[in-house]
Parts: structure tokens; sequence; C-alpha cells
């Protein structure tokens, strides 16, 4: 398989799950305020589906990238790319967060304790996936550079990270952690040159995520069990939610491969669109945010749960994100401190 072949299929495969990202907010934010409010989208089985797999396929995509810049740049050079690409972003728009709130009267700033934690809250708890990826880079970076990317030392850590505190969000860069790795020496083995995840795994692989999706309950998601044993009254269980995720994560990610990898070259207007969505992934990801946090609950208060409703209110906001990065792209400055691109 040749660069633009793989390519193509990265891009393909983050086009596909940024669609589902948006998708899983649009059940979530978009299907009533009692939806919302109640936390009934977790029971969801869309939902269940695509939050079972969506964001460690980013993570697996983000550390096969990564394994071509540690290949490429210095040290130095690739912490300091990396500051850029996803603290800028985060920075950014964390200060948008904080002016948006402050129009809209949610909060009032002022010289005072209160005030400094609503702004430390905002700053950690903002593009949560960033900073698990910002997170994942720069211990590999330093695992890479001290310790020559030893894979043993990446199990060891591991297991380290069940005996760590979940404070500050740290949990969502302990349930990427592992993904990531695995997107790393999936790159360094070329899983996609050789084509493992071929066509015939496409019902296997499918029937073994629809039995996890079956078994998955509201305990397996991160946000509502974190990932830490410490403090835990039952820690055998914790541990079997943690490894749970991560297998229902690598099921999902085997079935995206396989899927991708069919219609790929059978579908060639949705494959165009598809992979236009692909390039802009991480700018939709934040611009789409914005719309979740500020817009779609508003425009939804009275509606009901309804998944052709989800599709359209999905299409229409992956359109609307999509030509916002465009807009912003044409600009320098915006695109550097927005949307992380050097």
């Amino acid at each position: 398989m040749g660069n633009s072949d793989r390519n193509k299929i990265i891009d393909l495969i983050k086009g596909f799950t940024i669609f589902l990202v948006v998708l899983g907010h649009c059940i979530q934010f978009g299907s009533g305020s009692n939806y919302m409010n109640e936390n009934l989208f977790f029971d969801n089985f869309i939902f269940k589906f695509i939050y079972s797999f969506h964001m460690p396929l980013f993570a697996v995509i983000s550390g096969y990238l990564f394994y071509f810049s540690l290949n490429k740049y210095e040290f130095k050079d690739l912490f300091i790319r990396k500051i850029k690409q996803l603290l800028i972003p985060i920075i950014s728009t964390s200060i948008i967060n904080i002016i948006i709130n402050i129009i809209l009267k949610r909060v009032s700033i002022g010289i005072n304790f209160q005030s400094l934690k609503y702004i430390i809250t905002i700053f950690y708890t903002n593009l949560w996936f960033l900073w698990a990826l910002l997170f994942c880079s720069l211990t590999v970076l330093i695992f890479n550079k001290f310790f020559k990317n030893s894979i043993y030392l990446y199990l060891i850590f591991f297991i380290v990270l069940f005996i760590t505190p979940d404070i500050l969000n740290l949990y969502y860069f302990k349930f990427l952690y592992p993904f990531f790795i695995i997107g790393l020496f999936f790159n360094k083995y070329n899983i996609l040159k050789n084509n493992i995840y071929c066509n015939k795994y496409l019902i296997i692989s499918f029937i073994i995520h629809l039995i996890i999706l079956f078994i998955f309950n509201n305990n397996i998601y991160i946000y509502n069990t974190g990932f830490t044993i410490l403090g835990k009254e039952n820690i055998f269980m914790q541990i079997f939610y943690d490894l749970f995720r991560i297998l229902a994560g690598l099921s999902g990610v085997v079935l995206t491969l396989c899927f991708i990898n069919c219609v790929k070259t059978k579908v060639n207007v949705l494959d165009k669109i598809i992979l236009l969505l692909g390039k802009q992934s991480m700018g939709i990801y934040i611009i789409s945010g914005y719309i979740f946090s500020y817009l779609l609950p508003k425009l939804t208060y009275n509606f009901n749960s309804n998944i052709l409703i989800n599709l359209v209110e999905s299409i229409i906001i992956t359109f609307i994100s999509y030509l916002i990065v465009i807009l912003l792209n044409k600009s320098k400055l915006l695109t550097k401190f927005i949307l992380g691109n050097r």
C-alpha cells in the first residue's frame, strides 16, 4: 500500500469518526432538556455504540501518526510542535469560553478565589481529548528519548496508572493511553501496509462488538467510573470496567478498519465527503463544541429523543463546523491559535 492509499484510509477513518463524534453529541445535547439533564443518553444503543470506540479510534490514529513524527523530528522540536498544536488551542478556546460565559452572564469574573477556581476549571476541562493527546504525546516522547520505546516500560506504566489518582481529568489520559500506544506500534509493524484488517474480519468483528454492546452498561463509560482503583469499594470491579472499555474500544477499532477497507473504493461521492471531513477533523471537533455548549440545547429544549432528528442535526452541525473551519483556515493567525495548525 502506497503513501497516498495509506493517507486516504487515515482521512477516511478520521472523517467517519468525527461524524460519529458529532452524532453522539447530538444525541446528548439535541434530544431535549430532560433527555440531557437526566443522562438518559447513556442508555441509548446508538450512543453506546459510538462511545464504545470513537475516541479510542482517534487515539489509535493519533499514535499511528505520531510515530512518523518521532522518526522525523528531534526531541526539542517535536516537543515544541506538540505544545503549539495542542496546548495553544486549549488556551485560546478556554479564553473564548470564559468571554462567552461572561457575555451570557453565566459567570462574573472578579479578583477572588471563586473566579480563579472557575478559570482553572475551564482550562483543564476544555477540549479534554486534546489534553489526553498532549499527555500521551509527551509520555511517548520521553520514553522514546530515554528508553528507546521499550514496550515493557509502556506496559509497566499502564499498570502504574491504575494506582494514580484521577485528579484534573487525568482519567481521560489513562483511558486513551493504551490506544495511543497501540497506534504507535500499529505503525511500527506496518499494519496498514500489510492490510491485516482485510474484509474477511468484518463479520467477525461486528459480531464480537455487538456482544460487547449488549454487555456494555453505564459503569463502563469513563465519565461515570473513572480509571483509578484508589478509593474504590470494589477494586476488582473497577479493573473489570477499565479492561472491558479497552476491549470495547479495540473491537470497535478493528470493526471500523474493516468497514472502511470494504467501502473505501465503492462509494466515490461519499468517499470524497468523508475525506474532506477527515482532513479537518480537529477543527470540526473544536468548532462543533461551541454549538453543543451554547446553541443546540437551547434550540432543542422541548425535543424528544429521535435518532432521525439527531442525524439531521449531525449533518447540519458537521456542515456548519466544516465551513467555519475553512473560513478560519484563511487566516494564519486564527488557524494557529484556534485550530492548532502550524
